[in-house]
């Protein structure tokens, strides 16, 4: 009712019939129809009105994070609260993880060198292994 041709409808509507495809449209979870479907199909089975598209109301994944420090080495654990100080602007990057990067990720960090800030007060991780 939305990738399909034409011809992809008639062949459902004939195999498991009209009530099938209403039923499709009026149960639809977000994300399923495009607006321009949606305002068609609703209009083709008759509707005086075309409601809103369904939508996915997410919750923010910042907000309901929480960290499972129990599955953490003794040594992260420890460290864990030290790094709540750290400003939300800042990213953390491990040395072994950075040839592991894309290399536009390498070229923009390498052009920001002059802009990084360090925060020495952080202690380092293998400090405390």
């Amino acid at each position: 009712m939305t990738l399909g041709t034409w011809d992809d409808v008639e062949a459902v509507r004939a195999e498991l019939g009209e009530a099938a495809l209403r039923e499709t449209l009026n149960g639809a979870p977000a994300g399923i129809f495009d607006a321009t479907s949606w305002h068609y199909w609703h209009k083709r089975f008759g509707h005086e009105r075309v409601p809103s598209l369904p939508r996915c109301e997410m919750q923010d994944p910042l907000n309901t994070f929480a960290p499972r420090l129990d599955i953490l080495p003794p040594a992260q654990q420890r460290l864990w609260p030290e790094l709540k100080g750290i400003p939300p602007q800042f990213v953390i990057l491990c040395r072994r993880d950075l040839p592991k990067l894309p290399e536009e990720t390498k070229r923009f960090l390498s052009q920001q060198a002059s802009r990084v800030e360090t925060i020495p007060a952080i202690p380092r991780v293998s400090d405390r292994i």
